[in-house]
């Protein structure tokens, strides 16, 4: 018994060993209003033109980061914030199609983020501004008992490499982020 013991500490240790430390410091800050937050694709915003109704409504930016809008040549959306992409939009408005532009821009809904492995409800859930690892366990309805508390692996939106990070109300989820709950092993 002893043996096993031992043998699955090895097994835990090589693992950690494996893996990238706890990162601290390097978490991107909270998202805590619109006017923090950078517009990137599957944003719906909703946009609103005084007196030109027909240019208005609900808009989806596209995976390549435009955004579609008529009497406008396509407007790259990503990375800008709403106040940014409402200047942006008047000044392309401007030239030429439409006298003096009023314009609103109001983000829709956020982009979802997705919580996987070891929690008792995976799967994708609305983001809210401020969002936390622990907040998105509890939207998630808890860790399991199996489950690994002391951190776990987010992969942020566009990126490919996971990061190792604390399970804290100190680490930031962002939209479209994937956070993955990983199981002890003992």
């Amino acid at each position: 018994m002893r043996l096993l013991t031992f043998l699955l500490s090895l097994v835990f240790l090589a693992g950690c060993a494996a893996t990238t430390p706890l990162e601290s410091g390097a978490q991107p800050d909270f998202v805590s209003s619109v006017n923090d937050y950078h517009l990137q694709a599957g944003d719906r915003i909703e946009i609103a033109v005084y007196g030109e109704e027909e240019i208005g409504g609900e808009y989806v930016i596209s995976p390549d980061g435009t955004l579609d809008l008529a009497l406008a040549d396509d407007i790259q959306a990503i990375g800008l914030t709403v106040t940014e992409l409402d200047e942006i939009i008047v000044q392309a408005l401007s030239n030429g199609f439409v006298r003096d532009p009023k314009v609103s821009v109001q983000l829709v809904n956020w982009r979802p983020f997705y919580i996987l492995g070891e929690v008792n409800q995976p799967g994708r859930y609305d983001f809210e501004p401020e969002m936390t690892v622990l907040k998105a366990v509890a939207l998630a309805s808890g860790f399991t008992l199996r489950a690994q508390e002391q951190y776990v692996y987010i992969t942020r939106s566009g990126e490919t490499e996971e990061r190792r990070v604390a399970a804290s109300s100190a680490t930031a989820v962002l939209p479209g982020d994937t956070i993955r709950v990983v199981e002890r092993y003992f």
